[in-house]
């Protein structure tokens, strides 16, 4: 199934997002703001082409294309992100018709005859004079450098000499009373359940599910304001058993294995309507057959004293349900002995099932139970929908069936001794792991074609093959996030998230035609252009890079090009093969997303090419994001212009620097490298990647080489720029030059990286590159995931950690203060309390000497700290309250830099706060962390004066980040 490629403007379901749940405008999940929309490494462009231009540093943006932009208190001048709603469904002429580029303010502009000039090609174009007035779309256009245009999306009509009555994409007929009859917008969920989770996880779902569509049906003022739901149930183990959730009462479900055979898919899409294996979701309606499905599956807790209040709360579905509650009764007293006293939990017989099926290995045909979701979601129906998402859940990985990633041999084989030491084996064998992602990238792409996003949420300790469930989730940009348990307040948050704030995005047309106009796949593009002196050469984040080779005019823009070209050629300019094939090519590239998501964001790093003229004296760019609305019945299209100064020269350029935006993006580079390496690839999207444990050892090893060969490099060029201004001011001023207030520090590497180099040494020694003794290789695998597409504010927290403390208890002040300090260990102060935040984990730790009662107020307001800050994070991190000495602390600890080796000079001038201790107190504080390799875990000083040593031979082992 085929999608035509629409854009849109945010319905009254998007428009209601925009201004629900912060109060002051500002989504909950997106946190974006004006100063977000794109950010670049410096303010300024280098001035040559080659990285001794740079000072070995990179150039490159930032874009979080869907963010959202009304937050007022967060907009600076020229910031604010102006709206234009089209009239008659179509684009302004603001369309350079030679490389299509939008009007911006950089344009130049004759109003008398209102011919404007294009500041990416130079091309003369022309727009009519009469709505040239203060207001209008087109001098909105002109004064916006961050605008959105919203279009209408008229719907085909099938018949148009028949204007009083249409075909919906139903067949059906629908009247047409001067506007067409509006067909009901439908979202497919199909839930996707591993029975071998634990009770406790699978019970779960149910409510999670119920409670993040109950509020958001309470929360919609107008009931056609968003896409109705449905909601289908897929469980598999050994086989795989689709659920009737049309029906009420005794849960019921048909087993169904995939036929490739035509015949066979009419006889599944009519099963789909007979058998209610769908139900809707309406305002007000009951889950019960969802929870009496998953309770039949996962068990239920009997006793006969809630019994009644069960059946007053939730409600018997049936006499049948109703007996199957009192045998189940019966057989808890039976038991418990005659007088009914027992210790022993009432079991169902569901559960004593499961309990009874865990001494058997689990069985998970995934392939096929993820096959029969898709069918299932894309059954050609009278009313189908127009997305579908499937959401899987399972605490394991694929074994049984089509895709098994797990060796035979080892699967036969229990974990035994031998010669008095456990196996080495691992569960998941590589080869097979590798087959799997290709297989699963397959289904995946299957998927969004026919506009069917996949999630997963995995939970429990057991190996997942986590890769296997990422290349599954890429194709729609889906997410794949493993919980230590379901049953717990993750679930709910992180999928209210997945449901809520993203979505695929597809427009109605897309549904019932056949016709490709300009793109196949999810209607979620972004146009990134640029000068022609600028190459891009490398991506990181979300996305697939499409191939210069197709239209380069999308569907929308094509009325506006028209208008254009009409008036263009009435000025009597030539309007011969436009728009400019070349244009495009030199200075474009394309980038297709899986769904709109207002996290997604994408890394561009640049090149100054040799076209590179030295009297540019600025670098233009452009970026332009086009995507569906959640209804499909509208078009957005954003676009933000930037104009960059190029700099005078090196150091003009390191003046320039924005520090936070440079550590984002040596770090993606890293992270990006210890999951592909460093080899150059054709691929135009990031394919998941199956290693062994010693590749994936290897990986990260040689991206830690990469960041010390990186920060020599920089050192070095640093040093060596340093040298020629000094010695140029000696040949001026013939005076010494005066470092009394310069650290040694500032003088090996740029000032205004100081806070990036310690960011990188964070990053190195971090779970994100190091293997670390605290982390999985699943763990690994979704927090580089997460990394590459997160924006800038929460990568900055997964690269550093942001800690808070008490300061010293015995003061006064340390009652009521929260001072930041550095996230070292030598933070840990026995008479300190200690807040730390590291994005997917928050602490409270407690010194030996504040465990008493009276400091629980103070611990009570750190948890309010932590928990604000992280209230709309996405995942949502989990909060550990520790003391000092518990088992569970090196969790805490281990992520702490190691500065306690450092001599004690030194630590006093990189930490002052350690002036405030007395000196015994300080000595104990050293002397806490007795059992410590500073040759395999260095502190910071250690490893900078080590890597920007001239002897040092990183350089030579290592590959700069920037190459």
């Amino acid at each position: 199934m085929t999608s035509l490629f629409g854009y849109s403007a945010p319905s009254a379901h998007e428009e209601k997002m925009e201004e629900e749940s912060n109060g002051d405008g500002s989504h909950p999940a997106s946190r974006g703001s004006g100063k977000d929309k794109a950010t670049f490494t410096s303010s300024k462009c280098p001035s040559g082409a080659g990285l001794e231009n740079s000072c070995e540093l990179p150039f490159g943006f930032m874009w979080s294309p869907m963010a959202a932009y009304n937050d007022p208190r967060n907009l600076k001048g020229g910031d604010e992100m102006a709206v234009v709603k089209c009239d008659g469904n179509s684009l302004p002429p603001v369309l350079c018709v030679s490389c299509l580029a939008y009007m911006n303010p950089y344009a130049e502009m004759d109003k008398k005859s209102g011919i404007w000039s294009c500041p990416l090609c130079g091309h003369e174009n022309v727009v009519p004079t009469d709505e040239l007035y203060p207001g209008s779309d087109i001098m909105t256009a002109m004064s916006s450098s961050c605008i959105e245009y919203r279009q209408a999306i008229s719907k085909t009509n099938a018949d148009d000499d028949e204007p009083e009555k249409q075909i919906g994409s139903n067949g059906k007929n629908s009247t047409y009373n001067g506007l067409q009859e509006k067909e009901e917008d439908y979202c497919t969920y199909i839930l996707l359940v591993d029975e071998n989770l634990s009770p406790k996880d699978g019970q779960a779902i149910a409510p999670a599910v119920e409670a993040i569509f109950k509020e958001q049906i309470a929360n919609a003022e107008d009931g056609d304001a968003h896409p109705k739901a449905r909601i289908g149930l897929v469980v598999f183990g050994k086989s795989v058993s689709i659920y009737q959730l049309g029906f009420s009462g005794l849960a019921s479900a048909d087993v169904y294995m995939p036929n490739e055979s035509d015949a066979d898919n009419t006889v599944f899409d009519a099963a789909v309507e007979k058998r209610s294996y769908l139900a809707e979701i309406q305002t007000g309606g009951e889950f019960t057959s969802l929870r009496n499905s998953l309770s039949s599956i996962f068990g239920v807790s009997v006793d006969e004293e809630a019994d009644e209040s069960a059946s007053d709360s939730i409600g018997i579905s049936s006499r049948m349900a109703m007996l199957s509650q009192r045998k189940a009764s019966r057989l808890r007293k039976k038991e418990s002995g005659a007088d009914g006293v027992s210790n022993v939990t009432a079991r169902s017989p569901w559960m004593k099932r499961s309990e009874e099926s865990l001494s058997e290995k689990p069985k998970r045909c995934t392939a096929e139970a993820l096959q029969c979701a898709l069918e299932l979601a894309d059954a050609s129906i009278s009313n189908p929908s127009r997305t579908s998402r499937v959401i899987l859940f399972t605490n394991g990985c694929p074994n049984s069936g089509t895709v098994n990633v797990v060796d035979p041999d080892v699967a036969s084989e229990k974990l035994r001794k031998r010669n008095g030491k456990r196996a080495t084996h691992t569960i998941v064998d590589t080869d097979r792991l590798q087959k799997a992602l290709e297989y699963f990238d397959d289904l995946g792409n299957i998927a969004i074609s026919a506009g069917i996003g996949i999630d997963v949420f995995c939970s429990g300790v057991t190996e997942l093959a986590l890769p296997a469930y990422q290349a599954m989730v890429e194709p729609s940009d889906g997410y794949c996030l493993p919980l230590v348990s379901l049953d717990t307040p993750q679930l709910k948050k992180n999928l209210k998230f997945v449901i809520e704030s993203t979505y695929v995005a597809r427009s109605e047309d897309s549904v019932s035609t056949d016709d490709v106009n300009f793109l196949d796949g999810p209607e979620c593009i972004l146009d990134i252009r640029t000068d022609s002196f600028l190459t891009p050469t490398q991506m990181c984040g979300s996305g697939e890079i499409i191939p210069s080779n197709t239209s380069v005019m999308a569907e929308n823009e094509r009325t506006a090009f028209e208008k254009g070209l009409k008036l263009a050629a009435e000025k009597g300019f030539k309007i011969k093969n436009l728009p400019s094939e070349k244009a495009h090519e030199i200075s474009m590239t394309r980038v297709q997303m899986g769904r709109v998501d207002p996290l997604s964001t994408v890394f561009v790093l640049m090149e100054v090419d040799d076209t590179f003229n030295h009297e540019d004296e600025y670098a233009f760019f452009q970026f332009v994001a086009r995507y569906v609305s959640p209804m499909g019945d509208a078009e957005i299209t954003r676009v933000l212009s930037f104009k960059i100064l190029v700099a005078e020269d090196i150091n003009d350029f390191l003046r320039s620097l924005n520090d936070e935006i440079m550590s984002v993006a040596l770090a993606k580079i890293a992270v990006y490298r210890s999951l592909h390496g460093r080899e150059e690839t054709d691929d135009t999207r990031d394919m998941t990647v199956a290693g062994d444990v010693d590749l994936q050892e290897k990986l990260a090893y040689a991206a830690q080489l990469d960041i010390d060969a990186t920060v020599q490099r920089i050192s070095g060029a640093f040093r060596l720029l340093d040298l020629e201004k000094n010695t140029r001011m000696r040949s001026v001023s013939k005076k010494p030059i005066s470092r009394s207030e310069t650290s040694s520090l500032d003088i090996a590497f740029p000032p205004q990286l100081k806070e990036t180099l310690n960011r990188l040494y964070h990053l190195r020694r971090g779970p994100l590159i190091s293997p670390g003794p605290m982390r999985a290789m699943d763990d690994r695998a979704e927090q580089r995931r997460l990394f590459l597409r997160f924006p800038v504010k929460d990568c900055l927290i997964m690269m550093r950690p942001e800690l808070w403390s008490t300061g010293s208890m015995t003061i006064s002040s340390g009652w009521d203060t929260m001072l930041e300090f550095p996230p070292e260990t030598l933070a840990l102060w026995d008479d300190s309390i200690v807040a730390a935040d590291f994005h997917d984990s928050m602490f409270i730790w407690t010194g030996a000497n504040c465990t008493a009662q009276r400091y629980d107020g103070i611990r009570d307001k750190f948890k309010a700290h932590l928990l604000k800050i992280s209230e709309n994070r996405f995942p949502m991190p989990e909060l550990h309250e520790l003391s000092d000495g518990d088992s569970m602390g090196r969790r805490f600890t281990a992520r702490l830099a190691p500065s306690h080796a450092d001599p004690i000079d030194n630590q006093i001038v990189n930490f002052p706060a350690l002036s405030e201790l007395k000196p015994d107190a300080l000595e104990q504080l050293r002397s806490k962390f007795k059992f410590y390799d500073s040759d395999s875990d260095a502190s910071f000083r250690t490893w900078f004066w080590s890597v920007a040593s001239a002897s040092n031979n990183s350089k030579k082992a290592g590959m700069s980040l920037c190459e």
